[in-house]
């Protein structure tokens, strides 16, 4: 009901010339992730980066000058304030190719597994649709260090396991 109101109300919207609202939700959710995706695809194809900008940085040089999300926003979009930043399909992409999407996608999928078998309560669902939002839209390592992925998988190892 709500969602159908919200349209409704942007369609409104769209005859008085405001596209704020749609902009801000229906675009911005299902075009530009894809977007990026493209970008990165085409930018990173055969030049992977190999973690140059993150974990592996003591063992490759990071080839570009600016961060890798500036650089899709200057390539891309012809803007240096644009930080075009993606989640775990392009920053694994970018990093090593269909393998580190690969890499990427296990490593996120180990993560939710082992909060499944906590048998964590139910109501703190929302806690864990933020971290879901974060890594679609992050880099992976990004996520569990400063996001707070790994913060709160340590809390609900520790506080929130429901024990059988």
């Amino acid at each position: 009901l709500y969602s159908n109101l919200f349209i409704i109300l942007c369609l409104v919207l769209s005859f008085f010339e405001y596209d704020y609202p749609w902009i801000l939700t229906f675009r911005r959710i299902h075009f530009l992730p894809t977007l990026l995706d493209t970008a990165y695809f085409d930018f990173f194809a055969g030049n992977p980066m190999y973690w140059s900008e993150s974990i592996l940085k003591g063992f490759f040089d990071y080839p570009y000058d600016v961060k890798h999300e500036i650089l899709i926003g200057q390539e891309y979009f012809n803007r240096d304030d644009v930080a075009a930043n993606n989640g775990l399909i392009s920053e694994g992409f970018m990093n090593f190719g269909s393998i580190g999407v690969a890499i990427n996608i296990l490593i996120i999928g180990v993560y939710f597994t082992l909060l499944n078998r906590m048998h964590i309560h139910p109501k703190y669902f929302g806690l864990f649709v933020l971290v879901i939002f974060s890594f679609l839209s992050s880099s992976l390592f990004t996520v569990m260090l400063t996001h707070g992925a790994l913060f709160l998988f340590l809390v609900a190892l520790f506080l929130l396991r429901r024990n059988r």
